[in-house]
């Protein structure tokens, strides 16, 4: 198994033991299978989360970062249009009388 180009760009590597348990994390994560890590004391637990949290933030949220401004701005300029139309003064528009 590769180490993670996020791990050694930092300087840092996992032990293979750690590396399958971030694997074994990624993998139980995409099905959906709740999963706990136990193991014996200093085997890198915490390391491991970390780890397989960073993974989720540099893989998977960069690319729903994208699509969350665009939705985001969307749902801005969809709200205004509420406004406007229920409330039209409130939005610095004249009020047709």
């Amino acid at each position: 198994m590769d180490q993670p180009d996020y791990i050694t760009d930092c300087g840092g590597t996992l032990h293979s033991y750690q590396l399958e348990g971030v694997n074994w994390l990624r993998y139980s994560w995409s099905h959906h299978i709740d999963t706990i890590l136990a193991d014996e004391m200093g085997l890198g637990k915490t390391i491991q989360t970390i780890v397989f949290l960073y993974s989720l933030y540099k893989e998977v949220c960069q690319l729903l970062c994208s699509s969350f401004c665009v939705g985001r701005l969307w749902l801005i300029e969809l709200l205004s249009n509420i406004v406007r139309a229920d409330a039209p003064g409130i939005m610095g528009e004249e009020v047709a009388e």
